[in-house]
C-alpha cells in the first residue's frame, strides 16, 4: 500500500552499494517509515544514519545471486 494514502511519513534514501559476483557494484536502497504523520522522527533517523556513515565506504554486503 502506498504510504502517502495511509498517512505515514516514508522516505527512501541510497544505502551504498553492494559488490557482485562479477565485480560490479548494485546500489542498495533504504526506507525508512514512521508513525502516522510522525514526518519530524522519519527525518531525524535519516539525518542521524547520515551523518554516522561514510558515503565513500561500501556497506559489508554481497549480492550472491539477483534475477
Amino acid at each position: 500500500m502506498p504510504f502517502n494514502s495511509t498517512g505515514h511519513p516514508a522516505l527512501a534514501i541510497n544505502a551504498g552499494f553492494a559488490p557482485t559476483n562479477d565485480g560490479k557494484q548494485l546500489p542498495v536502497g533504504m526506507m525508512i517509515v514512521g508513525r502516522k504523520f510522525d514526518d519530524v522522527t522519519v527525518l531525524q533517523v535519516i539525518a542521524g544514519y547520515e551523518d554516522g556513515r561514510d558515503p565513500r565506504q561500501f556497506p559489508n554486503m554481497a549480492v550472491t545471486e539477483y534475477t
